[in-house]
């Protein structure tokens, strides 16, 4: 069996600091040429519509009018791999972003899997959602989760060596069967995905993958990353 992990990549970008602040200037006929503070103090009056005596303020913060349009003329693509059922939530995100996913409908790659390095218990009282604390069977239910992939493995094989359609052997693959797709967006986008996904009441497979996304962001945009995990993160 073949056992991946949650991956970003970057693929390529159009922009960068500098050029959301220059969007900015338009609207006064501006444009620089070198980025500096004056553009970085620009960024974060854009993120958070406060000038910098007022940013510390969390209750103006939060009723600010923020000017984020300007951050959505800069652009991102990124190639990501990660298990079904984090794809389907991720692909909630729609405005701004455009994606396109391997299909085993045309692909005979054998699939891989994915799995955490520790199975948490479901949380306590009435909470419906989330992860508590370690299992403590761990070991035994990772080994479960394994088993039972090589399980579907072998019949989704199976199915296909008998002439199924592809489209219809895949209906046996579990759902941290791996998927792979090409994400297009802008930078506005792809933070907010950012920051929803890095939350500490994600999904920690999100989190994981929101870890990968914000290297990738910070590594093109490091000032718009740093301003926005600052004031939102």
């Amino acid at each position: 069996m073949i056992k991946e992990r949650i991956q970003v990549e970057y693929l390529d970008h159009m922009g960068d600091d500098l050029r959301v602040a220059n969007v900015a200037r338009v609207s006064f006929a501006k444009w620089k040429e070198s980025f500096d503070e004056k553009d970085k103090g620009l960024l974060e009056f854009l993120a958070t519509g406060l000038y910098a005596s007022d940013r510390e303020n969390y209750e103006l913060l939060a009723k600010a009018q923020t000017h984020w349009s300007p951050f959505a003329h800069c652009y991102l693509q990124i190639r990501v791999a990660a298990p079904l059922f984090l794809a389907r939530q991720l692909v909630k995100h729609q405005v701004g972003l455009s994606w396109n996913e391997e299909s085993r409908r045309y692909i005979s790659t054998e699939p891989a899997y994915w799995l955490p390095e520790i199975v948490h218990q479901r949380p306590d009282g009435s909470i419906k959602q989330g992860s508590g604390v370690a299992h403590p069977d761990n070991d035994a239910v990772v080994k479960e989760l394994e088993d039972n992939f090589q399980r579907s493995l072998d019949l989704y094989n199976n199915l296909l060596e008998r002439k199924v359609a592809p489209e219809e052997a895949r209906m046996v693959l579990p759902l941290n069967t791996m998927t792979h797709w090409v994400w297009s967006g802008s930078l506005m986008a792809f933070m907010r995905v950012y920051l929803q996904r890095a939350d500490g009441h994600a999904q920690l497979a999100a989190q994981e993958f929101a870890n990968e996304l914000g290297t990738v962001i910070e590594s093109k945009f490091p000032s718009t990353f740093e301003i926005f995990k600052k004031y939102f993160g």
